[in-house]
């Protein structure tokens, strides 16, 4: 793992390893993903194996202090009732009458 600086612009250097290994340039578009205080890029376009974006999350619980599987379970299900909690939330219509 590398350490970078955010400088004055919001701006970070990847490792000259990791865009070579990666086959990054100048140019490139990278998608940006925020997971519970966890931040990850990846080429826009490529679809990683699903079982890649499990390993990552992975490593990501354990490098946040989940280290049980009770705490990931408490975790999921904290994130369930999130999510349950959005969705079950009725978008308010708006009602326009004709003229």
């Amino acid at each position: 793992m590398e350490i970078v600086k955010l400088n004055e612009r919001g701006q970070v250097t990847l490792p000259k390893e990791i865009r070579k290994k990666e086959g990054l340039k100048q140019g490139d578009a990278l998608e940006v993903v925020y997971l519970d205080g966890v931040i990850a890029l990846r080429k826009v376009g490529e679809q990683p194996h699903i079982l890649n974006l499990f390993r990552e999350l992975g490593k990501a619980l354990i490098q946040a202090g989940y280290g049980s599987r009770q705490q990931i379970q408490a975790l999921s299900d904290e994130i369930k009732e999130e999510v349950a909690a959005k969705w079950s939330r009725k978008p308010k219509r708006s009602r326009s009458r004709s003229s």
